[in-house]
């Protein structure tokens, strides 16, 4: 769970097979799949030690006995054996395309290829803070040295912080390109002179640079267009990509409370770039997939071909039969320890809601739940699962007496009204519910109540 990067993405604009319809006329365009994907995890796709069989690998998991090297993070692990976990299927995912090897050889000639050697140089991402203080006083500084502001402002949004701006107009307008080619020219040489806190990060940051300033060089020898876009500012977490409100013009945040269940839809003026919206036109909610899941090997091989690759990939690294099998049995062991307690969790979460519906709501009127305005309209929670149901007042203060009777412990109460000003999420801390709930309903709230209860041990 965490907030996503606000990291500009750029495409140099060039027809070929990997590309959608839109893409890069919509960077942005969900579609995207193959580009993406082969733009991704070009260093697997093209490293020999990363492949093997028909399988790209994209993640290994630790087995056995293996301990952490504190002295050095990002090198390798002591002990124990990695096997391939995650990874791609290159005759499934390459074929339709002409395989690998066709990918690798079209992308190597092609002109918009920032970096020969790997494929789908066309595009790539800058990885800054727009709001950084850092951000703004160095490209403030930039500027200011190469004496271009006003030729800036004669070309694109003046905005403030000034790197919002940079990327409303796509693709680059032309004559402002040449000006991109001197602003990043210059940051990339005060980042080589950085001392960095992680050599890692220092040099992905050199290279998202080195590759900009190329693809703006072929773009003004080819004469292709330079596609731009900064994402809006959000969250991925609890299975959703949540977008924050912001300007849709420039992306800035617009600095609104979050979380909430609706947004006023009175236009505000963007704190950045002085365009018109609404909170409630750019908050939305959807449903993430689970990438990961749809990668893992044994879910793609199956369970039978999974085991015979990963004992062939072990022994051509350098293990004997007996060992790649001993570390394989030692792997389904623990795959069936953990869909054991998997299963063991779903099945005391299953008996909990049970509870909850026959000891805590049993005979309460439940009412229905408030709209929620920024989900995909395919999201509606299951009506019989208890933690979605609503009350009014009446009905709430029952369930938590019979809860407090039975020795079941309330954790939260929410509020939600058509007034958003009373909207509640109120923590038990110090207070019974009862009386939380009492001072819930003298502010004036009224409408629909949900309680969380949490579970005993024996449902945990």
């Amino acid at each position: 769970m965490s907030e996503t990067f606000q990291f500009v993405k750029w495409a140099l604009e060039q027809g070929c097979k990997l590309r959608s319809a839109t893409y890069p006329l919509d960077i942005n365009d969900d579609r995207l799949g193959i580009l993406e994907l082969t733009h991704h995890f070009a260093f697997t796709l093209r490293n020999p030690d990363l492949r093997h069989e028909d399988v790209a690998i994209i993640s290994h998991r630790l087995v056995g006995d293996f301990k952490i090297n504190w002295e050095d993070m990002n090198g390798p692990f002591i002990g124990g054996a990695q096997i391939p976990s995650t990874g791609i299927l290159l005759s499934k995912t390459f074929g339709p395309y002409g395989g690998l090897d066709a990918i690798l050889e079209m992308c190597k000639g092609c002109p918009a290829n920032t970096l020969r050697a790997e494929p789908a140089g066309c595009t790539g991402y800058l990885n800054r803070d727009p709001d950084s203080e850092y951000t703004e006083k160095q490209l403030q500084r930039i500027v200011a040295r190469l004496g271009i502001r006003e030729q800036l402002n004669g070309i694109l949004p003046n905005t403030k912080p000034m790197w919002h701006g940079l990327w409303i107009e796509s693709p680059i307008p032309k004559k402002a390109l040449p000006l991109f080619h001197r602003i990043f020219t210059e940051f990339h040489a005060e980042t080589q002179l950085e001392t960095p806190k992680s050599a890692r990060k220092h040099e992905e940051r050199l290279r998202c640079f080195s590759k900009f300033k190329r693809a703006i060089e072929l773009a003004l020898k080819h004469d292709l267009r330079l596609h731009v876009s900064l994402p809006p500012p959000g969250h991925m977490g609890y299975g959703y990509y949540t977008t924050f409100s912001h300007c849709p013009r420039c992306k800035a945040d617009a600095w609104a409370k979050r979380w909430q269940r609706k947004y006023s839809s009175e236009p505000q003026t963007c704190r950045v770039c002085g365009a018109s919206f609404t909170l409630a036109d750019t908050a939305k909610r959807r449903r993430m997939r689970d990438q990961d899941d749809e990668a893992e090997l044994e879910k793609l091989l199956g369970p039978e071909r999974y085991r015979k690759f990963v004992i062939d990939y072990l022994q051509s690294r350098g293990a004997t039969l007996e060992s790649a099998e001993a570390t394989m049995k030692e792997v389904e062991a623990t795959d069936a320890r953990g869909a054991e307690n998997r299963a063991r969790h779903k099945e005391k979460g299953t008996a909990w809601r049970r509870f909850l519906r026959e000891k805590i709501y049993a005979g309460l009127t439940r009412i229905p739940p408030p709209p929620e305005e920024c989900e995909d309209i395919q999201d509606k929670p299951d009506p019989e699962d208890p933690y979605h149901f609503w009350f009014e007042g009446l009905a709430l203060e029952e369930a938590l007496k019979r809860a407090s009777a039975l020795g079941i412990e309330c954790s939260y109460i929410v509020h939600a009204s058509t007034n958003l000003e009373l909207d509640r999420n109120v923590s038990i801390e110090n207070s019974s519910p009862l009386d939380v709930l009492t001072s819930m309903q003298t502010e004036g709230c009224g409408e629909k109540f949900h309680a969380f209860f949490k579970p005993t041990a024996e449902y945990y």
